[in-house]
């Protein structure tokens, strides 16, 4: 008996038997037979180290095999495309339940995401994500980081970040009052992280004399965050240098590694000195700043 092979095209997923061929040294006749399906029930088969290596070619019928993402992927339309098929599929929609059949018995949300992943040639929704991720922390124009523009907007970024914690915290939270009393000061510090109009992270300091604090800093889960954090550090320390901050303390026991990366020491806190020490130079790089902040 044939093993049916679970192939994607344009339509539908298909199966197509394969050709099996009988041990070598059998016996003469049936033994060395292959078999195979008649000439009209043939189609073109995909190679399967092609179906998820995010591989796509047109089909003999004239379609995609697997679907290409777009140059600038959307996981939050994938997500609701994934919802979308798991309600069809189980509302009984033939089409919806063909494709969730081709992954999983169920129609369960997971299986929704491996069909998706599975037609946008990759193995799982887990290589699918990193995958979007990766594209869309090497697009600049994927985020947005600039300061927060108001109190308003201040609190939703703090209990944005809040929300990514264990365990979470709000705007009610003792840092907070701090943060709402340096606003006018160092509101150019207090940094949001945008993407496509929402907030998807930030990082929230205030001055202490001549030292910079971050009072709390966070990133969506889903998106890439060493890249997003390396670009809010670099944000902070050029704005920190700017107003004559000397220094940045962070807790970032954490992420020890990364920070120690971007050049912070120390055990807890670390920190990351940002001028020289006092004399000529540093009064000279202090006048600089100044000049290019009022130009």
């Amino acid at each position: 008996m044939s093993t049916p092979l679970l192939i994607l095209s344009h339509r539908t997923v298909q199966s197509v038997d394969m050709i099996e061929q009988a041990p070598r040294g059998g016996a003469a006749g049936s033994a060395d037979r292959t078999v195979s399906t008649p000439p009209d029930r043939r189609r073109p088969v995909v190679p399967l180290q092609c179906l998820f290596e995010g591989w796509s070619r047109t089909s003999a019928e004239g379609g995609h095999v697997v679907r290409e993402l777009p140059d600038r992927p959307d996981l939050d339309q994938l997500r609701r495309q994934a919802r979308e098929l798991q309600r069809a599929a189980a509302d009984g929609e033939e089409n919806a339940l063909r494709r969730l059949g081709a992954v999983a018995t169920r129609p369960t949300l997971a299986a929704a995401q491996l069909a998706l992943a599975r037609e946008h040639g990759y193995r799982s929704w887990a290589r699918l994500k990193a995958e979007i991720e990766r594209r869309r922390a090497g697009d600049p124009a994927s985020y947005l980081i600039r300061p927060v523009k108001s109190l308003a907007e201040l609190t939703t970024v703090f209990d944005f970040i809040g929300a990514q914690r264990k365990p979470p915290f709000t705007h009610d939270d003792r840092r907070f009052p701090e943060l709402v009393r340096r606003l006018s000061e160092d509101r150019s510090l207090m940094l949001v992280v945008e993407a496509d109009n929402r907030v998807v992270g930030g990082l929230l300091p205030c001055r202490h004399g001549s030292a910079v604090t971050p009072r709390a800093i966070g990133i969506a889960p889903d998106l890439p965050q060493e890249e997003l954090m390396t670009g809010l550090l670099q944000t902070l320390e050029t704005e920190a240098r700017s107003l004559g901050a000397g220094e940045i303390y962070e807790g970032g026991v954490h992420l020890r590694d990364f920070y120690e990366r971007r050049g912070y020491f120390g055990r807890n806190p670390m920190s990351k000195g940002l001028l020289p020490l006092p004399g000529r130079a540093r009064e000279a790089l202090l006048r600089r700043l100044a000049a290019d902040r009022l130009g």
